[in-house]
């Protein structure tokens, strides 16, 4: 089991627990207390085993749905997931719940 920390850029996110399964490592975190306008925030996630160039899924909880937010993620260092919510119109919207992932190597 690998236990993953993250880095609350721009919200904060909880201690989860990361799993191990064939062919890739699953886990959660929580995304809170964060807005965005027009635009990007990213969020960081250490977990470990993560490579550049694996392929990352991305699942969102309902709270989290909206039109206007994009969600995706990606190893921008090794052992570093970054999550990005992408604003597409220019409202205001405050993004709370849990994303799930799924890292996989090619």
């Amino acid at each position: 089991m690998l236990i993953l920390t993250a880095d609350a850029n721009p919200g904060t996110a909880g201690w989860t627990d990361s799993t191990v399964i064939a062919g890739g490592i699953s886990g959660s975190t929580t995304l809170s207390g964060a807005t965005i306008g027009f635009g990007a925030n990213t969020q960081n996630v250490t977990v470990t085993g993560a490579a550049v160039g694996d392929v990352v899924s991305i699942g969102i909880a309902p709270a989290l749905y909206n039109a206007d937010l994009i969600y995706y993620g990606y190893i921008s260092a090794a052992n570093t997931l970054t999550l990005v919510v992408r604003e597409l119109s220019a409202n205001v919207h405050a993004y709370n719940g849990v994303v799930s992932y799924l890292i996989t190597r090619p």
